[in-house]
């Protein structure tokens, strides 16, 4: 829709990849949430097929706008598994300080019902309310 406008300047074109690479963390929250409800353990095929969608949209404004969704997904990736272990030793250590460790949060409680060790970031968001 804004193709000729986003492939118009270099600035443009470097926030065509970054506006990709939030197509990248919608998909991977959508298939992640979708996996995690059906009770499939979400793995590396979820971030390489949100990351192939997110490329291919990138592709049609620019070849530029392919790298940068690259850069920018793959710093999207990091910072969603480094708050997600953040998540999880916050849950662990709420456990610990309970005692017997039954007596479970929200976060970690929904963790162990969906028998993962990271959450999604709409299962976090979820969890925060």
């Amino acid at each position: 829709m804004y193709r000729a406008k986003l492939a118009s300047s270099e600035l443009f074109t470097i926030l065509g990849g970054f506006t990709s690479s939030l197509i990248f963390l919608m998909f991977l929250t959508f298939i992640g949430n979708y996996q995690e409800t059906c009770g499939m353990r979400t793995g590396w095929g979820a971030v390489i097929f949100a990351e192939a969608v997110a490329l291919i949209a990138a592709s049609t404004v620019h070849r530029v706008c392919i790298t940068t969704c690259f850069l920018f997904s793959a710093g999207l990736l990091y910072e969603i598994n480094k708050l997600s272990g953040m998540m999880l030793s916050k849950s662990e250590s709420k456990s610990k300080r309970l005692g017997n460790g039954h007596a479970f949060g929200a976060p970690e409680y929904l963790a162990v019902m969906l028998g993962t060790t990271h959450l999604t970031p709409l299962v976090m968001i979820d969890c925060l309310q």
